[in-house]
């Protein structure tokens, strides 16, 4: 059976998902999601949720503080709440960073963000729980917060369906191209979508679905683990925070939970997103507790209550790949979200839309993110980088 749509959107993870709401909405005609059937494997299934607009790049900041309303204000859009949590979000640096952080900070304020630099006399007044030990500074998003990632994806689900899109809880198998570029996508159940636009968002299965249009995409599926602990009521409100110096991070979530990051032997290394065990070690649980412990210490008495490991696709310089594909027109990629694609989602998936729409401008320029700069001049750099790379 052949049916003829004006999109097609393979992944039907939060970003897939954001695509398809922005591109209905702005009139792009007739739209069919294609969730897939990785139930239980794919990354927004389980994802932390953590949302912070700090980056050390302006290109990433910017989809993220154009995202951050949209997760704060959800149900405004979407009709049904996400789990916003407003909890504050802070990330620490040491005495070497210092100056990297001020430099990005100023590209928040740049963005109307509210950002604040802490010395460590600060932070212990405003976050008494941490230990201090390592830190020279830290950015602190007082308007941050966290939200459900699954639960703002069915959300989505749902609001798309409310606006005609054809969801189809089928995986794409192959897409399909001419001369021209872009025909279609062919279906597990045997249905050929004709349509000259798709747009890819299908996380780690992203990369073969692109081979078989032609398209040898950059991309790695790894490994990240995370685990599910208990916050101590005595603990009170508690920042998110992320830290490169005890190479922790905490994601406070609703009902006295939170989220942390868990290591075993198959964190962050290759993965088959169809075969990977989605288990992880239990030895890992102890290292994880004492890593969070170390910069809140009422949390070593925290048990990890239940843990996971998903897989999630990095391209080689850890930063989204948005925008079409200019040896195969009518195909544009949202892939590579490498551990925090969930906080730009909103944006994205609009600036995207009005990509493939024509629009004179996007919300967001996703020039930086275009594939081709993998043959050209890169990512842009700042000179603010922080050396240790962090994801959530």
């Amino acid at each position: 059976m052949t049916v003829t749509q004006d999109v097609v959107v393979i992944g039907g993870g939060l970003n897939g998902a954001a695509t398809a709401y922005h591109l209905s909405r702005l009139g792009a005609g007739q739209v069919t999601l294609l969730t897939g059937t990785m139930a239980g494997r794919s990354a927004s299934q389980d994802a932390v949720g953590l949302l912070r607009t700090h980056h050390d790049n302006r290109p990433e900041a910017a989809l993220a503080a154009a995202s951050m309303p949209f997760f704060e204000h959800w149900e405004e859009h979407v009709g049904a709440p996400n789990g916003w949590l407003p909890s504050g979000f802070i990330r620490f640096v040491g005495e070497d960073e210092v100056e990297s952080l001020k430099t990005n900070v100023a590209i928040q304020h740049d963005l109307g963000v509210e950002a604040l630099v802490l010395g460590p006399a600060e932070i212990a007044e405003l976050h008494p729980y941490f230990d201090l030990h390592g830190i020279g500074a830290a950015v602190y998003e007082p308007n941050a917060g966290t939200a459900g990632n699954w639960l703002c994806t069915t959300t989505l689900l749902a609001a798309i369906r409310r606006l005609g899109v054809r969801v189809s809880p089928t995986d794409a198998t192959r897409i399909l191209v001419d001369a021209r570029g872009v025909t279609g996508v062919e279906t597990a159940g045997g249905e050929i979508i004709a349509t000259r636009t798709v747009v890819l968002a299908a996380g780690a299965w992203s990369k073969p679905l692109a081979a078989s249009a032609g398209i040898a995409l950059p991309l790695e599926s790894r490994a990240i683990s995370v685990g599910e602990i208990d916050l101590p009521e005595e603990l009170g409100r508690v920042s998110s925070y992320m830290d490169p110096i005890t190479d922790s991070w905490l994601t406070p979530r609703p009902g006295g939970r939170g989220i942390i990051t868990l290591r075993d032997r198959f964190t962050a290394k290759p993965v088959d997103p169809d075969s990977y065990d989605l288990r992880v070690d239990p030895a890992a649980d102890a290292e994880g507790i004492a890593k969070v412990a170390s910069r809140i210490p009422s949390l070593g008495r925290s048990r990890v209550r239940r843990s996971w490991t998903r897989a999630d696709t990095y391209a080689p310089d850890g930063k989204p790949i948005f925008g079409g594909v200019d040896q195969m027109p009518g195909l544009y990629l949202n892939v590579a979200a490498a551990g925090k694609g969930h906080k730009v989602a909103p944006a994205a998936g609009l600036s995207l839309s009005e990509l493939i729409l024509g629009h004179d401008a996007t919300t967001v320029d996703l020039t930086p993110f275009n594939l081709n700069r993998f043959a050209g001049a890169g990512f842009p750099v700042s000179g603010a980088e922080y050396a240790k790379r962090t994801i959530g």
